[in-house]
């Protein structure tokens, strides 16, 4: 994805749910007149020196004058014999079940608590205080999906209720953070999910939109994917990273043509975004027009040096070109900035590789650097066969095929890695291993050669 996910939840719960911390949503109901026609006179029932006889007595409305009072006066142990007293009396009575699972709730015992909460809605289901009750002692169990359905049933009763809609946006906000982390995670059926579910508060804010629709985009419904990312770049035009999202859905699916247009648009409204410059960039590769997109690209390193992604497409631009120079001092470059990513050793190695044609003396020094490249990103399947072509330049074959193999266990369909090992078996009279990646060869269907560039807008995300 084209933007870091945890940052957007940040933004999507400060920005558009005023940072409200879901998991304190507090201060359970209770109902001051439960099981009784009238409210209780609470002072009274503790101040009346017959008191001490409300707890063996029947008489409802005195028990829970009583109750309330001690939860209300900071003493919830105290109330609830009262209160579990009244559901015995009158267990029909929605009210007391409530205020029940409210003191429970209090005491810190929100498994009792829910117990309570569901016998009261199960008495009567249209009362949004015990569903705001009963979402409170979801969220302290550690189920907020729960918790979010139970104040959506609130906020449908009571649309008006300010806290119990602070909650309810609060909570979503909070779904849809876990949504960002499963879509970073890669689980994007879960993340459809928890988003369909929070679609009610949220489905005019641009961020849900631009979550729902990668997570779509990546579970190839591209119709409602679309719809989605389109809306979040409606509601925010600008938002770079929602313009990157965009880009990727229209490369993914070959809408080359469509995702330049965009680009160029977004690049005359924000002319000095690295990320529209190397998205604009990038839709000029895939239109076969490398050479607009190399200077584009160095235009974009000389303005922002530290705009990593660049380097690796303006790398691959100089490798097709056969321009093993340009390479090695774009490698040393990115070197200077970042020497941690793998990209700047692999862009030297593989520079310097390319020379090595003219000048053998130059594979002892793009050997180290493939191997650090390879070191610093061991699942690429490029890194390990260009060290592989290395190895076979330098006769050192075992090296070679190791490298060779390792690449096809990464990537099966690796054209190149099979014929070039079917090669060096050939070589070495190892005939039907020789055969047998030929074969695999020539099983293969030559790959689209934007494959590798589609990919650099998903790769953007690094940054």
């Amino acid at each position: 994805m084209a933007f870091q996910r945890n940052a957007l939840s940040r933004l999507l719960l400060c920005g558009i749910l005023t940072c409200t911390a879901y998991a304190q949503v507090q201060g359970p109901r209770l109902v001051q007149g439960a099981a009784a026609e009238q409210p209780g006179n609470c002072a009274a029932a503790l101040g009346s020196p017959k008191a001490a006889k409300v707890m063996n007595s029947t008489d409802v409305r005195a028990l829970n004058a009583a109750g309330v009072c001690e939860a209300q006066s900071g003493h919830p142990e105290r109330a609830t014999p009262y209160f579990e007293r009244i559901v015995r009396l009158r267990p029909g009575v929605w009210e007391g079940w409530n205020n029940l699972g409210a003191n429970y709730l209090t005491l810190g015992q929100p498994s009792k608590a829910l117990a309570s909460f569901k016998r009261s809605i199960s008495l009567d289901s249209k009362v949004p205080s015990v569903w705001f009750n009963q979402a409170s002692a979801l969220l302290k169990l550690g189920r907020p999906e729960e918790a979010f359905q139970a104040l959506d049933r609130a906020e449908r009763l009571a649309p008006e209720d300010p806290q119990i809609r602070k909650a309810w946006l609060s909570v979503g906000g909070s779904l849809a953070s876990q949504a960002a982390d499963l879509i970073n995670q890669g689980q994007y059926v879960k993340a459809q999910s928890l988003l369909l579910a929070t679609q009610r508060p949220l489905e005019n804010s641009a961020y849900w939109n631009n979550l729902l629709g990668y997570a779509e985009f990546k579970l190839n419904q591209p119709k409602p994917a679309l719809e989605h990312l389109q809306k979040a770049l409606q509601l925010d035009p600008d938002n770079t990273d929602f313009l990157m999202d965009v880009g990727e859905f229209l490369a993914h699916y070959r809408a080359y043509h469509e995702a330049l247009e965009m680009f160029q648009v977004a690049a005359k409204r924000l002319p000095h975004s690295p990320q529209v410059q190397f998205g604009l960039a990038v839709s000029y590769i895939l239109e076969n027009r490398r050479e607009e997109a190399t200077r584009l690209l160095e235009a974009l390193i000389a303005s922002n040096p530290k705009f990593e992604p660049a380097y690796r497409a303006l790398g691959e631009c100089y490798e097709d070109a056969g321009r093993g120079k340009a390479m090695v001092e774009l490698g040393k470059r990115l070197q200077a900035i970042d020497s941690s990513n793998p990209t700047g050793w692999y862009l030297v190695g593989a520079g310097l590789l390319n020379e090595s044609v003219q000048d053998r003396y130059l594979l002892t020094s793009a050997i180290p650097a493939l191997e650090r490249a390879v070191a610093l990103e061991p699942r690429s399947s490029r890194d390990h066969f260009v060290l592989g072509k290395a190895y076979e330049a330098e006769h050192n074959d075992p090296k070679a095929i190791a490298e060779l193999k390792e690449t096809i266990r990464l990537d099966p369909e690796h054209e190149r890695a099979h014929y070039v090992l079917a090669q060096i078996y050939e070589r070495m009279g190892e005939k039907q291993l020789a055969q047998a990646q030929f074969e695999a060869h020539n099983r293969i269907k030559k790959g689209e050669r934007n494959a590798q560039y589609r990919l650099l807008l998903t790769r953007a995300a690094v940054q």
